[in-house]
């Protein structure tokens, strides 16, 4: 078709779009669903919300009951209510990744469970509030946006009960504000998951192009099955980390640290255009002095290390920096992915069998 011919033909165009619609549709499907089982290419999803009385119960760590939704290709198709056994929040995690639970919809919940559901491979959605049903159906929408780390009661000398695993004062607020809509969107820095979004832009390309749908799957086969290579060597690395806690500049080495199977204390700067408070600092020294194991900072190139060196140096732990690839060249050439990946687990693998500087 010519260039004449394709401006004169509305038809076309209605065609090229429905086309497109349908590959970004691909591709941003199975992107957000990235969190659940890689060996399946069908959109199918366990939302669990803390429940009470059909509303969403509002303290994470004191909920006795879930709703936990099977979902298929963005619908719910069943639920049941499930109890907690009375567990703590790190518990609770872990009976949520027991449950295969992709996402957790919640009100309060603080830090160190938040931490807890990242290591356990569940996204969150925090901050809700009114009918669970209702929320399910907002975030499978895309309407339900999660408020981070939201436990902000008080209290008097005793347990927040919210998740956060701290002690507060009567008069003492703890807040945390890490807006990311449906928990953490850093897939990118899990070679695993990486390789899943390969194979699902292929196969949006190979609809786009059916003449060439050879050539690009076989393609997106090859770099899919070099990123898996690459996501087995990041899974070694917990084999040799178990004595150490890592305290990240910002959470978006989470998922790569989470397919680690490595410990992470907390997150050093939880917005990224706002630097941490001396209060904050103050506490995580005291967290990583408290802690049995050894204490590494990790800094990142999109950040300035002034205050991820004065950290470590305060708190007596070594320091290392990885690239999340949050930012890097315009036009990166092939193949840089992998190279600064694999960059970040030889610096792990090195400073874990020497120790860090």
């Amino acid at each position: 078709m010519s260039h004449e011919d394709c401006v004169n033909n509305t038809a076309y165009y209605k065609e090229q779009l429905r086309i497109y619609t349908k590959v970004a549709f691909t591709c941003v499907m199975d992107y957000t669903s990235l969190t659940g089982n890689f060996e399946t290419e069908d959109f199918t999803m366990k939302i669990a919300v803390t429940y009470d009385n059909g509303n969403i119960f509002q303290h994470f760590g004191k909920t006795e009951t879930f709703k936990v939704y099977e979902v298929e290709d963005n619908k719910v198709v069943s639920s049941e209510v499930i109890g907690s056994n009375g567990e703590g929040h790190g518990a609770l995690a872990g009976l949520l990744a027991g449950q295969n639970v992709d996402v957790l919809i919640c009100g309060g919940i603080g830090g160190g469970a938040q931490t807890a559901l990242a290591e356990a491979g569940v996204e969150l959605c925090s901050g809700a509030q009114g009918d669970a049903d209702q929320a399910v159906e907002a975030y499978l929408k895309g309407e339900l946006t999660s408020k981070g780390a939201t436990c902000d009661h008080h209290h008097h000398e005793e347990e927040c009960g919210c998740g956060c695993g701290h002690h507060h004062h009567h008069d003492e607020e703890h807040e945390h504000h890490h807006d990311h809509p449906h928990g953490n969107p850093h897939y990118f820095s899990s070679p695993a998951r990486a390789a899943v979004m390969v194979k699902n832009i292929a196969e949006g390309l190979a609809s786009l192009a059916p003449g060439e749908a050879a050539v690009l799957r076989a393609t997106g086969s090859e770099l899919e099955g070099r990123l898996n290579k690459l996501g087995e060597e990041v899974a070694k690395l917990g084999k040799s980390g178990s004595g150490v806690d890592f305290i990240l500049q910002h959470d978006a080495l989470s998922w790569f640290f989470h397919d680690a199977g490595l410990s992470v204390m907390g997150v050093l700067q939880e917005e990224a255009d706002e630097p941490p408070s001396a209060a904050a600092l103050g506490a995580l020294v005291e967290k990583m002095k408290a802690g049995k194991k050894r204490c590494i900072v990790v800094t990142e190139p999109q950040f300035p290390e002034r205050v991820a060196r004065s950290l470590a140096r305060d708190a007596g732990a070594g320091l290392i920096s990885l690239d999340p690839l949050a930012s890097g060249p315009a036009n990166p050439p092939a193949g840089y992915y992998e190279k600064v990946m694999a960059a970040n687990v030889a610096a792990l693998t090195k400073v874990l069998r020497d120790g860090a500087k």
